[in-house]
């Protein structure tokens, strides 16, 4: 294949069933060009894409995408083509967020500035919610779960409310538990994008689904090198935190 064809299909054919509805497709396109299928419903224009997208496979003939055979495209060879169906059905309780959360992971060069300039652009209803507990609490839990007394694990968050009304977001924060369900009744309601940040006590745990017996070993090693590390006031406050909660 030509280094400067983009697309190239030699005899694509496709059948379903008895009914033939690619014959012989040949097909360049060189790389940079614009093209446009056109053809009345039936012509097999879908079919045709959906045989380059790998989605179908092609009764006889073949394909080739991005100097690759388009029966063995994968995902990463995906994050490099842009490919809307005519047939988008997410589901009913998805929302814009949970919709772009379910995205991200697909395109490893996701654009995040542009994403939130888009959301903004268009008022999506995105809603965001972060919770600063001014630490990095999952390493910070890791190493004590491993007996380790936790280290250089604290972390200057800046005021994330400010940060999102700069950028043309409601921002609302709660400093207080009274707080946070009239912020979020507002943020909700809200027919634009809205941030609402909780502050959290860093004390506060987050338990795992399920917990081994590693695990309270290593709390409980923690817990005497705190002890012995004058911390026991530390520790009593932690169980203020989790067992009055």
């Amino acid at each position: 294949m030509d280094t400067q064809t983009t697309i190239e299909s030699q005899g694509l054919t496709k059948k379903f069933g008895k009914t033939e509805a690619l014959s012989g497709v040949g097909l360049e396109v060189p790389d940079g060009a614009i093209y446009a299928l056109v053809g009345a419903n039936g012509a097999g224009k879908t079919t045709l894409i959906k045989l380059l997208m790998n989605i179908l496979r092609p009764t006889a003939g073949s394909a080739r995408v991005l100097g690759m055979d388009s029966q063995r495209l994968r995902g990463r060879d995906l994050n490099r083509i842009g490919y809307v169906s005519e047939n988008q059905e997410f589901p009913e309780w998805m929302t814009v967020g949970g919709m772009l959360a379910y995205l991200r992971p697909f395109y490893p060069t996701w654009d995040g500035a542009l994403e939130g300039q888009l959301v903004r652009q268009f008022d999506l209803p995105v809603k965001l919610i972060v919770f600063n507990n001014s630490a990095l609490a999952f390493v910070e839990l890791e190493m004590k779960a491993a007996g380790m007394l936790d280290f250089a694990t604290d972390l200057r968050n800046p005021d994330f409310a400010k940060m999102a009304e700069a950028a043309g977001v409601l921002g609302f924060k709660a400093d207080v538990p009274e707080q946070v369900r009239p912020m979020l009744a507002q943020a909700l309601s809200h027919p634009g994008p809205a941030l609402v940040e909780v502050v959290v006590d860093r004390q506060e745990l987050a338990l795992p689904p399920s917990i081994k017996l590693d695990q309270v070993k290593g709390f409980s090693l923690f817990m005497m090198k705190a002890v012995l590390d004058g911390r026991a006031r530390e520790l009593i406050d932690l169980a203020k935190v989790n067992l009055t909660r």
